[in-house]
C-alpha cells in the first residue's frame, strides 16, 4: 500500500522474518521514550520477534524511501488490560511508534488505518489502546480514534525502599 503525504511516499507493509532488526529498533525506540521524562514508566515490552512469526499478531511498518519511520503493532486484547476491553472480538494495539523527525505527518494515522483494517480481516469487531496519559504525543493521537473507557491508576514503590518503612 502507498500513499501520498506531507513526506512524499509513504509505503506501508506488514513486518516479516528480515524486518527483526527493524522492529528490535522500534521496540527499543518506544522503550526509551517511555522510561524518559514525564512518563517515567518501565517496562518489558516483550520480544519483537513475537511479532514476526506469522501468529495472531501484525506489525506494521512505514517506509519513507528507504528509512522505517515508524510502527503499529496490534494482535488479541491485552489480557492485563480492565474487563471491559478484554474479549475475544476486541483487538489491542501493543505497540506505536514514530521516528521524532517524522511526527505529524499523517504516519500514524496510516498505521493505524491498515492496523484496523487488518483486524477486521480477523474478525474483530473492536480495537482497544492503552496508553499512558503522560504520554502526551500518544494522548494527542489516541484521544482523535479513540473514547477512553477505563481510567487506571499505578503506584510502584521503589524496591530499594521495600525493607525502610516497616509496621
Amino acid at each position: 500500500m502507498s500513499l501520498e503525504g506531507a513526506i512524499g511516499q509513504l509505503d506501508l507493509r506488514q513486518a516479516e522474518r528480515q524486518d527483526a532488526a527493524v522492529a528490535s529498533f522500534f521496540v527499543e525506540a518506544l522503550e526509551h521514550h517511555m522510561i524518559s521524562a514525564p512518563i517515567f514508566w518501565s517496562h518489558d515490552p516483550g520480544d519483537p520477534e513475537a511479532w514476526l512469526n506469522g501468529s495472531a499478531k501484525a506489525l506494521w511498518l512505514a517506509y519513507a524511501g528507504e528509512e522505517a519511520v515508524g510502527c503499529m503493532g496490534i494482535g488479541p486484547a491485552n489480557p492485563d488490560a480492565c474487563a471491559i476491553i478484554r474479549d475475544a472480538e476486541t483487538a489491542g494495539v501493543e505497540i506505536a511508534f514514530t521516528r521524532e523527525n517524522a511526527r505529524s505527518q499523517g504516519i500514524a494515522t496510516a498505521l493505524l488505518d491498515r492496523s484496523l483494517e487488518w483486524a477486521r480481516s480477523q474478525g474483530y469487531e473492536r480495537c482497544a489502546v492503552d496508553w499512558e496519559t503522560m504520554n502526551s504525543f500518544a494522548s494527542r493521537f489516541w484521544l482523535k480514534w479513540f473514547e477512553p473507557v477505563c481510567y487506571s491508576l499505578m503506584r510502584h514503590i521503589d524496591e530499594r525502599l521495600a525493607g525502610v518503612y516497616k509496621e
